[in-house]
């Protein structure tokens, strides 16, 4: 049976002058505790989303021991307001009160550093995580981001591929579009960068033109090609990771995660450590002095 720890309970009862935990740091800890674990997620009525947090307030008040118009007023203590859109009549999405000026001084600056097509792909979503990002770090370095919207532990960091995709150490508003679009939403960007590199990587594929490489094609597909066929799979945006998140038009819409696909279409292309190694020798030589995504 699901049950907090005994030291998270006192946090969550404890006042902010004592033990200097804000609301959103109790959240932070909850969401924390949860991991990845749904069941956890459902037991304490919290999930951290792209807009924010996502909230079953019944159950997060009893965890808090307060009532739901208690609750209700920390969020807006901590300038997050409830959205008009819900996803369901048990959730509720809390979402950081929007800076309307920021937003259109960025929506302002996107339309003279885009052409007209480009700043035409942008969505919401887009436009309000480049805002977080910019005002935040208006350096727009990748290690940045990656700290700001990223965790991640793997072999190869979200930093350096991030940066070998986009063949820069520095996000313009360009290359957050590419990267945006054939990753998102922002969440998933971790789990689907991580898997289709490890993939491809594996596999002793590269990001470029020619026999066994895949080409990024604007706006959110991939071009794979083995040296004999080429097949394009397309991103979809919607979809979060771990999922069949790569579509294939020419089928009708099929979806699959990228091994499955390699499986399928490349058989012949098996994956080996020798060729993730010697992949990660030539693509990756500095990959003890990159930015750490912590």
């Amino acid at each position: 049976m699901l049950a907090l720890p005994d030291d998270l309970k006192h946090q969550l009862k404890s006042k902010p002058k004592l033990t200097k935990l804000t609301f959103l740091d109790k959240l932070n800890l909850l969401v924390e505790w949860a991991g990845d674990d749904e069941m956890k997620k459902n037991y304490i009525g919290l999930k951290k989303s792209d807009d924010g947090f996502l909230v079953n307030i019944d159950v997060l008040s009893q965890h808090f021991e307060i009532l739901r118009r208690s609750l209700m007023k920390n969020f807006l203590l901590i300038d997050y307001q409830k959205r008009s859109y819900q996803s369901s009549k048990e959730w509720v999405i809390f979402s950081p009160k929007k800076n309307t000026n920021s937003i259109m001084t960025t929506f302002t600056n996107l339309q003279q550093e885009l052409t007209k097509n480009d700043f035409g792909e942008w969505n919401s979503a887009m436009l309000y995580n480049w805002d977080l990002f910019t005002v935040k770090f208006p350096e727009r370095k990748v290690g940045d981001f990656t700290r700001q919207f990223i965790k991640n532990n793997s072999v190869l960091s979200i930093s350096s591929l991030i940066k070998y995709f986009i063949r820069s150490d520095f996000l313009d508003a360009k290359n957050y579009q590419i990267l945006f679009q054939h990753f998102s939403p922002i969440s998933s960007i971790p789990g689907k960068i991580s898997a289709f590199f490890a993939s491809i990587l594996a596999r002793g594929w590269s990001i470029g033109e020619g026999k066994r490489t895949v080409k990024i094609i604007q706006p959110n597909k991939f071009l794979f090609n083995d040296g004999m066929k080429q097949i394009i799979l397309e991103n979809d945006m919607n979809c979060q990771f771990p999922g069949l998140w790569l579509i294939s038009n020419s089928e009708n819409g099929r979806r699959y995660e990228i091994e499955s696909f390699f499986e399928r279409k490349f058989p012949k292309e098996i994956p080996s450590n020798e060729l993730f190694i010697e992949s990660i020798m030539e693509h990756f030589p500095k990959i003890n002095e990159v930015d750490s995504d912590e």
